[in-house]
């Protein structure tokens, strides 16, 4: 199916921790490739420490190269010369990262068709819709677990206390 662009630009956020990277990383050179997507993405991505950052000089040259995309580190280890952020992802940080909940906070309707398929009877917001991957502690902290039954799950976290909703947010 081809992406069906946005009128105006958009914005998305991405949250990844570890190799949670990977599916944001191809979700995200998809947009930076095609010339005519100004999807605005921001990517908040944690790790224990900076030698732990998987594909750290990809991301920075992809954000050195395109101004429609910002990446944010954050480690729980820092080294006495870390510049990034400190700690685990905190709700201030999700904050600073994330769209706005409004009519121009969209992502590729590609991207939601393709969920919408993939997770029969469930209600995406064509709107807003937010992606996180990562470990466990990661996804407890930040929009709960996926069930038992790999469903999504309830919606809790941090995601859940900044009034975001179930048909908001997708968990890898």
């Amino acid at each position: 199916m081809p992406p069906v662009m946005a009128a105006s630009p958009v914005s998305a956020l991405r949250i990844a921790g570890g190799t949670g990277i990977t599916p944001m990383l191809q979700i995200i050179d998809a947009i930076l490739k095609n010339p005519d997507d100004s999807t605005q993405v921001s990517l908040l991505y944690a790790n224990v420490s900076p030698d732990d950052i998987l594909l750290k000089k990809k991301l920075d040259v992809l954000a050195a190269s395109n101004p429609n995309l910002k990446v944010f580190y954050t480690v729980d280890k820092p080294t006495k010369d870390w510049l990034g952020g400190k700690g685990y992802i905190s709700k201030e940080m999700v904050v600073k990262g994330l769209p706005s909940p409004s009519d121009d906070t969209l992502v590729l309707h590609s991207f939601i068709d393709f969920l919408a398929y993939s997770n029969p009877g469930r209600k995406f917001a064509y709107e807003e819709t937010y992606l996180v991957c990562g470990p466990p502690g990661m996804m407890k902290h930040i929009s709960g677990d996926k069930a038992k039954d790999w469903s999504q799950g309830e919606l809790t976290g941090i995601l859940k206390e900044l009034g975001y909703t179930e048909d908001m947010v997708y968990k890898f």
